[in-house]
């Protein structure tokens, strides 16, 4: 992220004792680094916080759409457990929040968890993807993926097959997030992941087709102390190329030139964007009845030289999660539509939109970007 909130949490759990040297001792992302699957599914516990974080488009037979989301967070306490035996103890704490929208009821739903990689209550591998809380989950299953999370009175079980090889963000998948050193994290993408899946609920069990986007990122250092939030923004493209742009934005709400993005080709080839080569432009808002946060409710987007532009719009204003139970971070992440025109010719777009900073007195947190 930006693309998440991720790193927001990482405070969140932190004693006071701990968060006073939270960096100490954890390794920073300050180089290109090489990417090895299955391996960089997996965790990487030597840096202070990590997150995988899913955003899909499903439908039923009947066409009816839902979004969903669905992300887990490795937040380390400590580098390394020193002189403790107990079965309970634990250098890493995960989070999770699952969201659901149901777009022709205009419903939004979500839940959260917290976990201790412990007794097998929860936990995560470092050799391949395999992290979850009790019976949430996200884990790999030969070249695919599965995921699992619930409600109260609802399930939701998928399978993601990729159609394309990982997107390396940033500089060959280090993405910078400020001027400090290692104040960046290694961040990829898989845009399109083909899904099916059931989700059942009432006693039924409806199945579900469609798109999901991955991305997967960790590091150690924190946002620049002038950076307030961010605006992210993940688009497939109905003419086969995919868009991803993040926005961060400083305390006067102006972007700073660590915003940055990457458009994807339908060959899999990617072209990374720095801020001048987009522009992202509100044309609407949505007042939160709950959090009284002032959100951004469309936007025109456009891309220049890739003679790119489209106007965003979400399919349901309210997907506002509160998650004072894990994170302490309010914001807005929500399935979206788009038009307008690539190359010349009419096209269309579907995808998710993020943002973080707008609700009065939420953290954005340390350790967190996208």
């Amino acid at each position: 992220m930006p693309c998440l909130i991720a790193a927001l949490l990482a405070v969140a759990c932190l004693t006071a004792t701990a968060a006073a040297g939270a960096e100490k001792g954890f390794a920073l992302a300050v180089e290109p680094r090489p990417f090895v699957f299955p391996r960089d599914h997996g965790a990487h516990p030597e840096f202070r916080t990590e997150w995988w974080y899913y955003t899909g488009a499903l439908r039923d037979t009947s066409q009816r759409l839902y979004g969903f989301q669905l992300t887990f967070f490795r937040v380390g306490l400590v580098p390394e457990l020193k002189g403790r035996s107990s079965r309970w103890a634990t250098r890493d704490v995960l989070f999770a929040h699952f969201a659901l929208t149901d777009v022709r009821a205009g419903r939004f739903r979500y839940a959260e968890r917290t976990g201790r990689p412990v007794l097998g209550l929860a936990g995560f591998s470092t050799s391949s993807l395999n992290v979850f809380i009790r019976d949430w989950s996200a884990r790999m299953d030969g070249q695919r993926m599965r995921l699992k999370a619930s409600f109260d009175d609802a399930t939701l079980e998928l399978t993601l097959t990729p159609e394309r090889q990982p997107v390396l963000n940033g500089e060959r998948g280090l993405s910078k997030k400020g001027p400090g050193k290692g104040n960046a994290n290694y961040y990829y993408s898989i845009p399109r992941l083909r899904t099916t899946g059931i989700l059942r609920k009432g006693g039924r069990s409806i199945r579900l087709t469609g798109m999901t986007w991955m991305d997967h990122e960790w590091g150690t250092s924190e946002l620049a102390p002038n950076q307030k939030g961010w605006d992210w923004f993940s688009l497939r493209l109905s003419d086969g190329r995919d868009l991803m742009l993040y926005v961060l934005r400083d305390e006067k709400g102006r972007p700073t030139s660590y915003s940055s993005g990457m458009l994807v080709e339908p060959s899999g080839q990617s072209r990374r964007l720095a801020l001048p080569d987009f522009r992202v432009r509100p044309l609407a808002y949505w007042t939160s009845p709950r959090s009284k946060g002032r959100y951004p409710s469309g936007w025109e987007l456009s891309v220049p030289g890739a003679d790119l532009t489209l106007r965003v719009e979400p399919l349901v204003k309210d997907q506002e999660l509160i998650t004072t139970g894990t994170t302490g971070v309010t914001y807005w992440e929500g399935i979206v539509r788009a038009g307008g025109s690539s190359r010349g010719r009419k096209v269309s777009a579907e995808g998710y939109v993020e943002l973080t900073g707008y609700a009065p007195g939420s953290r954005i947190g340390p350790g967190s970007t996208r």
